[in-house]
C-alpha cells in the first residue's frame, strides 16, 4: 500500500498514535469493536442521507478504525497478516470458484453438518457450522453479484410485511394471535403468501 495513499496515511497515524498515546496503545480489536459498529452504523445512515458532507466524514472515521485493526494485527501477528495478503493475491489470480456452483454446494454441505450438529447437543460446535454456513451464503451472493445485507434487509421487510397482514387477518376471523394454534397461523401465512401481499 502507498504511503500517500488514504489508507498509508491513516496506518502512519495509527502508528504513532500507539506509540505516544496511552489510551490508544491499550486498545485491542476487541475494545474497538463497539466503536467500529457504531462507526459502521453511523456511515450507513450518510449513505442513506444521501450527504457527501457527512459521507466523507463517516468514511474516515471507518478507515481510521479499518487501519487501528490492521496496525494491531500487525504488532501481534506478521505471519497472520501474511496469509490474509496471500489470500487476498490467490482471489486476484483465480484461486475462486469460477460459478455459484460450487459455492452452491458449499452452503448444501454446511447445511448438513448445521443439521447434524443441531442434534449433538454442542452449542460451540454448532455456533461454528452456522458460521460456516453464513460464510458460504455470502460467498453464494458474491458470486450470483447480490449484496448480502441489502437481501437481508428485503427479506426482514418481506417478513415484516407479511407478519403484519397475518395479524390483520387474524383480527378480521376473530383469532388471538396469543391462543391461536400453530396450525391456525400457518394457514393464516400460507394465504398471505398466495395473494395477500
Amino acid at each position: 500500500m502507498q504511503g500517500d495513499s488514504a489508507l498509508g496515511r491513516a496506518l502512519s497515524l495509527v502508528r504513532d498514535l500507539r506509540t505516544r498515546c496511552s489510551w490508544d496503545g491499550a486498545q485491542t480489536p476487541q475494545t474497538l469493536r463497539p466503536y467500529l459498529v457504531e462507526e459502521a452504523l453511523e456511515l450507513d445512515h450518510a449513505i442513506q442521507s444521501d450527504d457527501p458532507e457527512a459521507l466523507r466524514d463517516e468514511l474516515g472515521d471507518v478507515l481510521l478504525h479499518l487501519a487501528f485493526q490492521i496496525v494491531i494485527a500487525e504488532e501481534r501477528s506478521p505471519a497472520l497478516l501474511a496469509a490474509y495478503r496471500l489470500q487476498e493475491r490467490a482471489a486476484g489470480v483465480g484461486f475462486d470458484w469460477p460459478d455459484a456452483a460450487g459455492p452452491m454446494a458449499k452452503v448444501k454441505e454446511e447445511t448438513a453438518e448445521v443439521e447434524r450438529e443441531a442434534g449433538a447437543g454442542r452449542r460451540d460446535k454448532l455456533e461454528e457450522e452456522i458460521g460456516d454456513l453464513l460464510f458460504a451464503v455470502v460467498n453464494l451472493a458474491r458470486k450470483l453479484s447480490v449484496e448480502p445485507r441489502q437481501a437481508l434487509e428485503r427479506a426482514n421487510a418481506k417478513f415484516t410485511h407479511r407478519f403484519e397482514q397475518v395479524e390483520a387477518l387474524a383480527v378480521e376471523r376473530g383469532l388471538e394471535m396469543g391462543r391461536a394454534s400453530l396450525e391456525e397461523l400457518d394457514r393464516l401465512w400460507d394465504e398471505v403468501k398466495k395473494g395477500r401481499q
